[in-house]
């Protein structure tokens, strides 16, 4: 039962991750950067297996909650310590251009935006 919803986050995530890598990426190097983002993604997620099944292990299973938890703070101190300022999301050239094609794409929605 907990895999499902692990599986419809990944469905949900991957695809779009993906897209932002193939973007950002030059056009001649596409098909190398996406390889590597997927292998990237893949040792992460085993390496990330492995830690939470040796703490699972622990004599306290717990444990693996709390390093969830310490990692989970410990990403958001960085993203707050390593925050550049970057030009406002709706004023981005790349966010006008993807709504744009959102709404050619479903025009139903194009009274919602």
């Amino acid at each position: 039962m907990g895999v499902a919803p692990r599986g419809l986050h990944m469905g949900m995530t991957q695809g779009l991750l993906a897209r932002m890598v193939a973007q950002t990426a030059p056009a001649q190097l596409r098909g190398t950067t996406s390889g590597f983002f997927i292998l990237l993604s893949g040792v992460v997620t085993l390496v990330s297996s492995i830690i939470a099944g040796a703490l699972w292990d622990h004599p306290v299973a717990a444990a693996t909650f709390d390093a969830g938890a310490a990692f989970g703070v410990a990403k958001i101190a960085l993203c707050l310590c390593g925050r550049q300022r970057r030009p406002r999301l709706a004023e981005s050239a790349r966010f006008q251009a993807m709504r744009n094609l959102r709404l050619r794409a479903f025009p139903a929605f194009a009274e919602a935006c």
